[in-house]
């Protein structure tokens, strides 16, 4: 069955229920992810972050593997459990269920899967949300390219797979592919003849890793935890790493040794959605994504206080 378009089909009769103000819509947004996640030690799988105002219905298809036995998969709302339903399976087996809660929010939540028992692996996802300005924010699928004077490297994030692939303007070849790490968001930026990574885990922390002129992997550093989003820019000898945690845009320096300053909450009139930096430019630009808006803006370390960052408002560009 195609919940997705079920979902299309049922936004109509949602907005007859609800009472949608004159400057509301009743939108429908969905997201599918393959993730291959394994549960344990109560670990949980952020697949997105939702946001309405008002009335939300939302439609989520689980697709999980495990031993024979019973077992429970949970569906949480930010840190509060949203719905559960329990399942009985069978050795190797791979079962999908769907579930659907419908509620009222206001804001953005992060929804996160969980299991215990006999369900071992969450093999896929699907979320499709229908209400009252609804949308999903993923931040995941995506890629970025930089270049460090020798070489080009491209980072790509797909099913939490977060994979690095190197070439030159001479061979223009991507069937080299380095794995950097389980996760989604990814971001690359130039680190001497290297490159340096930033992506957000698999358990949801914001995570950074060198990568050398031989294409390794040699660090990998847990930066901080709760975001839905990372960027990482060039500033002289150090970084910036931007974060979004909530609806609120975070900066911290690091060092060329991943050393990182402690997170600076950077006050926005708006709730940014997505962030990328400009890649080669002489001072670290920031490009904050906003409900159809990009906000370019100038990152850089603050003159008043030390290891700490301001961010100023260069422009907006609509569309």
């Amino acid at each position: 069955m195609d919940y997705g378009k079920l979902a299309y089909i049922k936004a109509e009769e949602l907005e007859k229920r609800i009472a949608v103000e004159k400057k509301t819509r009743v939108i429908c947004a969905d997201y599918t992810v393959a993730p291959t996640f394994s549960f344990g030690n109560g670990k949980t799988y952020p697949v997105c972050s939702v946001k309405s105002e008002g009335t939300l219905a939302l439609i989520i298809v689980l697709s999980f593997s495990g031993e024979s036995g019973k077992g429970t998969a949970q569906v949480y709302l930010g840190d509060k459990s949203l719905i559960s339903t329990a399942v009985d399976l069978a050795d190797g087996e791979t079962k999908t269920v769907v579930l659907t809660r419908a509620f009222s929010m206001s804001g953005n939540e992060i929804i996160s899967v969980g299991a215990s028992g006999s369900v071992k692996t969450l093999q896929s996802v699907q979320v499709v949300a229908f209400g009252q300005n609804a949308d999903l924010i993923t931040n995941l699928s995506r890629s970025a390219v930089d270049y460090n004077g020798e070489k080009w490297g491209l980072i790509t994030s797909e099913n939490d797979r977060v994979r690095m692939c190197p070439f030159s303007e001479n061979e223009f070849d991507l069937t080299t592919e380095i794995f950097v790490g389980s996760g989604r968001g990814a971001d690359i930026c130039a680190l001497g003849n290297g490159f340096v990574a930033c992506y957000i885990d698999d358990q949801g922390n914001t995570t950074v890793a060198k990568i050398t002129h031989d294409n390794i992997v040699t660090q990998t550093t847990v930066i901080g935890s709760g975001a839905s989003a990372c960027a990482i820019g060039k500033n002289g000898e150090k970084y910036i790493l931007c974060e979004i945690v909530g609806d609120e845009l975070y900066c911290r320096q690091l060092t060329d040794s991943m050393v990182a300053s402690e997170r600076v909450m950077v006050e926005l009139p708006f709730a940014p959605d997505g962030i990328s930096f400009v890649k080669g430019s002489l001072k670290p630009m920031l490009i904050i994504y906003s409900q159809g808006k990009s906000y370019l803006k100038v990152a850089q370390p603050s003159p008043q206080k030390l290891d700490s960052v301001s961010v100023t408002i260069s422009f907006m560009i609509n569309g």
